[in-house]
């Protein structure tokens, strides 16, 4: 099915079951996606997983896409990866605003993230087990437009993750909740 909108621009799905993604307009500018459901009798079709032919559709039909909020526990790295793959010329290079949030996900997507998502303004990884110190240095390195960073639960974000951040001159919202030993000094 297909949603249609001559100039739709903003697409909230969240909290909507399915098992296929409609068709997307290319004029959307701001997606929000979730599939994090129960399965509990009322909605036994909830699924926890982004499937390839959905990733395909937001990744290729949406080139106006600058706002991605994805809340799912799988999707294919390969897709993703290859989205952000390519630096400044990559299709994730648009991007204004990523979040992403207790995902599973490789270090190969979030370094190709950190290279490819250049004119970030906002980015969210929340509770990310994936998200370390090398992923934060080469964000510093890349992405120096970022101004608003979500980090909660971010277990292996240590000083010298946050060392890499703070030379980021436009940054005026850092949220770093992080309960790990190696992050005692963070937390004061």
């Amino acid at each position: 099915f297909k949603i249609d909108g001559f100039n739709l621009r903003d697409i909230d799905l969240y909290g909507n079951y399915f098992t296929i993604l409609p068709e997307l307009p290319p004029t959307v500018h701001s997606l929000r996606l979730s599939v994090n459901g129960d399965e509990n009798p009322f909605e036994l079709v909830a699924t926890p997983r982004l499937f390839d032919d959905s990733l395909r559709l937001i990744t290729e039909c949406t080139p106006n896409l600058t706002h991605l909020a994805l809340d799912v526990n799988h999707l294919s790295t390969h897709i993703l990866q290859r989205y952000f793959a390519g630096g400044a010329k990559s299709q994730g290079s648009r991007l204004r605003s990523l979040k992403i949030c207790r995902m599973r996900i490789t270090y190969r997507v979030l370094f190709a993230i950190a290279r490819g998502a250049r004119n970030l303004l906002d980015l969210e990884t929340s509770q990310m087990l994936s998200v370390d110190d090398r992923f934060l240095a080469i964000l510093g390195d890349n992405c120096r437009q970022l101004r608003c960073i979500n980090l909660n639960g971010c277990r292996w974000v240590s000083d010298k993750g946050m060392a890499a951040l703070a030379r980021l001159e436009n940054v005026n919202s850092l949220i770093a909740r992080i309960d790990h030993k190696r992050s005692t000094r963070m937390r004061s």
